[in-house]
C-alpha cells in the first residue's frame, strides 16, 4: 500500500526531519567532537576515547529523546495526517469511477483503504519511536534510563498498570502502545471527516478539533482534561496516578465522533 502512495516522498521527508529532531544532539556530537580540543591536549588516546564515549552517550540521553518525542508528536501527527487524508481523498475519487452502482463493494473498498492508511500512519510513528530508542541504545546504552520512570511516575500505585509498566523499560513499552492506539484512532477520525466534507474543509476541521479544542479545554480551570483530543497523545509526563479507566477515557473523544459519523452518514454511489 505504501508504495502506491503518490505523496510517500513527503512522508519520508517529514519522518527524517522528526528523527533528526529527536537525535540531532547526538548526531551533532558525533560530527563535531574533535580530539584536538583545547581541554583534551595532553591526554592519551584511551582517555580521549573514553571522554568521547561519555559525551556521545549523554547526547543520546534516553530521557531527553523520550521527552522530545512526547512534545513534538503533537505537531508531527497533524502534518502526517494531512498527507494521509489527502492520499485517501485521491484514492476515493478513483474508487468512485470503478464502483458506479456497486454500493456494497464501494463501501467495503473505502473502509479497507482507511484501515490500511491508518495502519501506515501508526507504523510510521511507532517505527520512528522504536528506531530512535535503538539508536539511543547503540550509541548511548540507554544513558540515564534509570531516571526515566522516576521523572514520569504515571500510574496509581494500586493500578494493574503500575505492575505492568511501572519501570524504566515498562514506560517505554507503554509509550509505544499508547502512541499506536492514539495515532490509529486519530487517523480513522481524520479520514472519516475528510470523506464526509472534502479534503480542505475536512483537514482544517480536524486540526481545529485536535488542537484548538484541546487548547480551549486546557485553558478552562477544572475542565476534564480527558475531553482534550491531544491528551491521549501527550499523556506521558503530564499526569500521575493513572488507572485503566483514566487511560480509556481519553479515547472517548475519538471513538464517539467516529461512531456518530458512521451511524448517521453513509456512502452511496449512484
Amino acid at each position: 500500500m505504501f508504495k502506491k502512495l503518490s505523496k510517500k516522498k513527503w512522508i519520508i521527508i517529514i519522518s527524517i526531519c522528526f528523527i533528526l529532531f529527536l537525535l540531532g544532539d547526538g548526531i551533532y556530537s558525533i560530527i563535531t567532537f574533535s580530539s584536538t580540543q583545547e581541554d583534551l591536549v595532553g591526554k592519551s588516546i584511551g582517555e580521549i576515547n573514553e571522554i568521547r564515549s561519555k559525551v556521545i552517550a549523554s547526547s543520546f540521553d534516553i530521557s531527553e529523546i523520550f521527552s522530545k518525542f512526547v512534545q513534538f508528536i503533537i505537531i508531527y501527527i497533524p502534518i502526517l495526517l494531512a498527507i494521509i487524508t489527502y492520499e485517501y481523498y485521491q484514492l476515493k475519487n478513483k474508487l468512485i469511477k470503478f464502483n458506479i452502482g456497486k454500493n456494497d463493494n464501494y463501501n467495503k473498498e473505502l473502509n479497507n483503504t482507511k484501515f490500511k492508511l491508518a495502519v501506515i500512519a501508526t507504523i510510521n510513528i511507532v517505527g520512528i519511536f522504536i528506531f530512535s530508542l535503538c539508536i539511543s541504545f547503540i550509541f548511548g546504552g540507554f544513558n540515564n534510563i534509570d531516571n526515566l520512570y522516576k521523572n514520569n511516575p504515571l500510574f496509581d500505585e494500586n493500578s494493574i498498570l503500575r505492575g505492568l509498566f511501572g519501570s524504566n523499560i515498562g514506560i517505554l513499552i507503554f509509550g509505544i502502545i499508547r502512541t499506536a492506539i492514539s495515532t490509529f484512532l486519530a487517523s480513522i477520525l481524520a479520514l472519516d471527516v475528510v470523506e464526509k466534507i472534502g479534503y480542505v474543509k475536512g483537514i482544517l476541521i480536524f486540526w481545529a478539533y485536535l488542537i484548538i479544542l484541546s487548547i480551549t479545554i486546557y485553558g478552562i480551570k477544572d475542565a476534564p482534561r480527558f475531553l482534550a483530543p491531544l491528551e491521549s497523545i501527550i499523556l506521558i509526563g503530564k499526569n500521575q496516578n493513572l488507572t485503566i479507566i483514566d487511560i480509556l477515557k481519553n479515547y472517548i473523544i475519538y471513538i464517539l465522533p467516529i461512531f456518530f459519523i458512521r451511524i448517521f452518514s453513509k456512502n452511496e454511489v449512484n
